[in-house]
């Protein structure tokens, strides 16, 4: 089950995330899950051998648009997403994804939080994560797959 505090920056084995309560019942069973329709999550090369690594193929979960590996939707859902709304590769999932809803703003080119997600005015998005998205952009827009 995931993490049910509102918002904690922690590191985890593949690095820095941002976790959002992302339950939207008392229950616990029922998540949102918007944030996994229609992504458009670019991918680095670690996120793809980390997914392959737990048996997954890249052709099946991702596609290349503009030179950028990112998540492939089928049927407007993310690859990975269940039907409850649950990633299946949670604690494997894409470097993108443990930051979100930590985006960075093209126009301004600052990090702040998505408007998308739900619970966006109960998140503060601290300096490590900025750091690391800052990092990842890079990394993505500087690669090609």
């Amino acid at each position: 089950m995931r993490n049910t505090s509102e918002r904690s920056e922690v590191k985890v084995k593949h690095g820095i995330e941002c976790r959002v309560d992302c339950e939207v019942d008392s229950k616990g069973d029922v998540f949102c899950g918007l944030c996994c329709f229609e992504t458009e999550m670019p991918l680095t090369d670690e996120d793809v051998k980390r997914l392959e690594e737990v048996g997954y193929r890249k052709e099946d979960f991702s596609i290349v648009i503009n030179g950028i590996r990112r998540l492939r939707n089928v049927e407007g859902r993310c690859f990975f997403l269940s039907s409850d709304n649950r990633c299946k590769v949670y604690n494997y999932r894409p470097e993108g994804c443990r930051l979100y809803p930590a985006i960075l703003n093209s126009e301004t080119m600052e990090v702040e939080v998505d408007k998308v997600c739900p619970k966006a005015s109960r998140v503060k998005v601290g300096e490590e994560v900025k750091q690391a998205l800052i990092v990842l952009v890079k990394k993505i827009y500087g690669q090609k797959s």
